[in-house]
């Protein structure tokens, strides 16, 4: 039996959400943080047709 969210909890869920992704973007060393991985996470086609 599966679970079905009522729209009070999608709502709650969705403040949730906003409010983390508001406060990570104003945190520099989580932005530098997840910069880093993400150019770690590049394959090497990427990081070849991103140097000019």
């Amino acid at each position: 039996m599966g679970f079905i969210p009522g729209l009070g909890y999608l709502v709650n869920y969705w403040k949730n959400l906003r409010d983390y992704f508001l406060a990570v973007s104003q945190d520099r060393a989580h932005r530098a943080c997840v910069n880093t991985a993400a150019l770690n996470y590049c394959s090497p086609i990427e990081i070849a047709s991103a140097s000019v």
